[in-house]
């Protein structure tokens, strides 16, 4: 599990990162869920 402070850097943060040749996919999925930082703290444990 990761945690971005938006979509906007999930998008940026993938594309840096798969959008490398070594990277290529034919097909991946990404979820996103929205949580506020007490359940995130949650998670972490």
């Amino acid at each position: 599990m990761r945690a971005y402070a938006s979509l906007e850097d999930l998008e940026r943060r993938e594309a840096s990162l798969y959008g490398r040749d070594e990277w290529r996919l034919e097909a991946y999925a990404s979820i996103v869920i929205e949580m506020d930082d007490a359940t995130i703290a949650g998670c972490a444990r």
